[in-house]
């Protein structure tokens, strides 16, 4: 059972870590998504996020083959297994995980 001084002891990690992060940013105006620091008669730099951009495409790109392959592994491992033979608490922990990982993939990819 969770105390009361733990609970008081996360709200005060919650309200320093947001006073911490969050109030000093609020007093600094705008953010610019920009990472590239703009000359102030230029009113727009092009250019200058599509490198980080890219970035982050790849980084889906290596997730979404990454879960792929998860599902890849498993359908071998589902479609592999034999009937007759005796199976270890390895082989049964997989099996009864295999319905929800390809699932919850589905649903990960059913929402862009």
């Amino acid at each position: 059972m969770v105390s009361a001084l733990e609970i008081l002891c996360a709200i005060a990690l919650f309200l320093g870590l947001y006073a911490l992060f969050f109030c000093p940013s609020r007093n600094s105006g705008r953010f610019r998504m920009d990472p590239i620091q703009a000359d102030a008669a230029v009113r727009e730099v092009q250019g200058g996020f599509e490198p980080h951009l890219r970035r982050y495409q790849a980084l889906a790109q290596l997730l979404l083959t990454l879960a792929t392959a998860t599902v890849a592994f498993l359908v071998n491992f589902l479609v592999g297994i034999h009937v007759d033979e005796k199976r270890g608490i390895y082989s049964l922990r997989l099996e009864g995980a295999c319905r929800s990982t390809i699932v919850f993939r589905d649903y990960s990819l059913d929402k862009g």
